[in-house]
């Protein structure tokens, strides 16, 4: 169970992590996100697609308070692709729950994989938000058998998608496995669909296309 933090602010500007995304956003003047000590190899073996179920113009330092306070540690992508980090890479916190890795059958997911929460409404119902705002045709794609979720989900923005491939990728050249990279319905089957249809490609592929790009960037290293 995790218990809702008041936030603190610091009174001077808190420092960027050390082991930081290049491409991130960081908010010097809030405090980094709660982790609860180093990963194994110190790094993440693995990662874990989200979607935020909220605005999805919902502000980087919105979802960075909010994770906060809640005690949760993940990147955070925003509408217009924009990536925010907020805490060590080194270290592992809270963003899966009650989780299982469907390969290595380890549970508590997050003490070895990193979490990517993507500003997005995700699942919807009758085309509608769970807050009640109607999404556009346009940007609801509804799951085929591949995605293994059923429904109507809100899209994420193609610059979304795109900053999220650049970040898997970065990772995997960093120390991360491409065959673990998982959606939260993965881990979490039957309690989560997230990303489900929101994401233009059923996790499969996109662990495929993460795959053939980083075989792509690790021969460019040989040349």
């Amino acid at each position: 169970m995790f218990f809702k933090k008041e936030l603190v602010r610091p009174n001077k500007e808190i420092s960027k992590p050390k082991l930081f995304y290049p491409e991130a956003q960081f908010i010097p003047h809030l405090p980094h996100m709660p982790t609860m000590g180093e990963y194994k190899k110190k790094f993440p073996e693995g990662v874990v697609i989200h979607y935020t179920a909220g605005d999805i113009g919902q502000s980087g330092e919105s979802a960075v308070k909010q994770a906060i306070e809640n005690g949760y540690s993940y990147f955070f992508i925003d509408r217009w692709g924009y990536v925010y980090q907020q805490f060590d890479l080194h270290r592992w916190g809270y963003h899966a729950g009650i989780s299982q890795c469907p390969i290595t059958k380890r549970t508590s997911v997050s003490r070895n994989y990193v979490g990517i929460e993507i500003a997005c409404s995700g699942l919807l119902s009758d085309s509608k938000t769970w807050f009640g705002k109607r999404v556009a045709p346009v940007n609801v794609r509804k799951a085929d058998h591949r995605y293994l979720v059923s429904g109507e989900f809100e899209k994420f923005e193609n610059v979304q998608e795109r900053a999220l491939i650049e970040l898997c990728l970065w990772l995997c050249q960093k120390g991360a496995n491409p065959d673990y990279i998982f959606g939260h319905q993965e881990v979490s089957p039957g309690r989560k669909s997230d990303p489900g249809a929101s994401l233009s490609m059923p996790m499969r592929d996109f662990r495929e296309t993460i795959k053939k790009d980083f075989e792509v960037w690790k021969s460019s290293q040989l040349s």
